[in-house]
């Protein structure tokens, strides 16, 4: 990993204003650069985007929003998907193990949040163009006009 990912770290506007303390990679990811950050006020995941053929950064940040309040997710600290990252609370959990798939509680409790995922309310257009085709089709009105 190239030395600038760390000064684009330390330059993050909200990561200074936090107080720079230390940082280090995780490697668990494989598309974009993702840290650990530790600041004066708190430890938090910074990734810095890659580009991705079919990612759409935006859409990411608004689902995020949408489901922020069900906090399903790790607290959003700053996302500018313009400049390329995204910083949220650093979560200190373990994965998921066979084990975990084969318990009726953990298994239950995933239920029950996917459960609450799926109640959210949202239009957002579909990216997949066999989706589109079809939405594109429902929505088709041909012209009452005959053409002579």
């Amino acid at each position: 990993m190239p030395n600038n990912w760390l000064e684009s770290v330390k330059q993050l506007a909200a990561v200074k204003a936090a107080g720079f303390i230390d940082c280090e990679p995780i490697k668990q990811g494989i598309t974009n650069h993702n840290f650990k950050v530790t600041t004066e006020q708190g430890v938090w995941v910074v990734r810095l985007n890659q580009p991705q053929p079919g990612v759409d950064r935006e859409r990411e940040q608004q689902l995020l929003c949408w489901l922020a309040p069900l906090n399903l997710t790790a607290k959003i600290i700053d996302i500018n998907p313009a400049q390329g990252f995204l910083i949220t609370e650093y979560l200190n959990s373990q994965l998921w193990t066979q084990k975990d798939f084969e318990d009726a509680a953990q298994l239950q409790s995933l239920a029950d949040k996917l459960k609450l995922i799926h109640q959210i309310s949202y239009d957002v257009p579909t990216t997949r163009l066999d989706h589109r085709i079809l939405q594109y089709i429902d929505h088709y009105k041909p012209s009452q006009k005959i053409c002579k």
